[in-house]
């Protein structure tokens, strides 16, 4: 996995992509760091899809 991408936690269910440390930042579908943005079937472009483009942290 990239450094930063927490793909893993999101495809296990552990957090939700937004929560993820780089979505929306270092990664868009633009600019996508790890499998879950760079696939259409990915959870976190998905929800970037869906309207999701804030970081829950924000």
């Amino acid at each position: 996995m990239p450094p930063g991408c927490d793909c893993a936690q999101v495809v296990l269910g552990k957090i939700y992509p937004n929560q993820c440390r780089i979505y929306g930042k270092a990664c868009t579908p633009r600019n996508p760091v790890g499998p879950c943005m760079v696939s259409d079937e990915g959870a976190c472009r998905i929800w970037w899809a869906g309207g999701v483009r804030v970081a829950a942290d924000a």
